[in-house]
């Protein structure tokens, strides 16, 4: 199992909020990186976003990310850092505060590499 921290703001704003893209966004994580490519426009306005993370995951793990996730996230935002939880070909995101906490697994979501 892996896990790691990423800020809400960081996924948000890699793959472009929940707005209408022609292309699922991408995302991936090796080693202590994390990449988002998402695609603006069908295509013709692309961006990369990397960030880095302070826990080092053993092999690529990477998903298409689709509207559902991009939607939970945003439901997030209020929370400054989402906890990813990767076990066999689950995404389980979770958030705690001090009063709340908020958990969901999306499953058969994921693709690994070696």
């Amino acid at each position: 199992m892996s896990e790691f921290v990423v800020p809400t703001d960081f996924l948000i704003g890699g793959w472009f909020g929940v707005k209408k893209l022609c292309l699922p966004p991408k995302f991936s994580v090796l080693g202590q990186k994390i990449k988002i490519v998402a695609f603006q426009k069908g295509g013709a306005g692309m961006r990369v976003s990397h960030y880095n993370i302070e826990q080092k995951v053993d092999k690529e793990i990477g998903f298409e990310v689709p509207d559902a996730l991009r939607c939970f996230i945003k439901k997030l935002s209020v929370w400054p850092m989402v906890k990813f939880s990767i076990q066999n070909e689950s995404l389980s995101i979770s958030v705690e505060g001090c009063t709340s906490a908020i958990s969901y697994t999306f499953p058969k979501l994921l693709y690994f590499s070696n």
